[in-house]
């Protein structure tokens, strides 16, 4: 039985693509949950490195996806609490009752 790790969050870098002298090597960070036989995995892109004969640059790739879904997230979250705080506000305080009148 092999020992299979809970959470697991690493980069790995594809194979390199080389063309005209040029060589580019994607990365991607990659997070992975695993329990028994049930999973999640999440890769986003992390960067570029293109290397020539004389220089080599990373360039980091901005996830715009993952970006908008953490802020509407976020968003979502915001607005189930206020609507939680004014829904426990609204339960705080019970509206006067008329005292009947008797005899008009």
């Amino acid at each position: 039985m092999s020992v299979v790790p809970l959470v697991r969050w690493e980069t790995r870098r594809a194979a390199p693509i080389v063309v005209d002298g040029t060589t580019i090597t994607p990365e991607a960070r990659l997070l992975m949950i695993q329990w028994k036989q049930v999973g999640f995995v999440w890769n986003t892109p992390a960067a570029v490195t293109v290397s020539t004969s004389t220089t080599s640059e990373r360039i980091p790739i901005v996830d715009v996806t993952r970006i908008a879904l953490w802020s509407l997230s976020a968003i979502a979250l915001g607005l189930w609490l206020i609507a939680l705080a004014l829904q426990s506000a609204m339960k705080g305080t019970k509206p006067e009752q008329e005292s009947p009148q008797l005899g008009a």
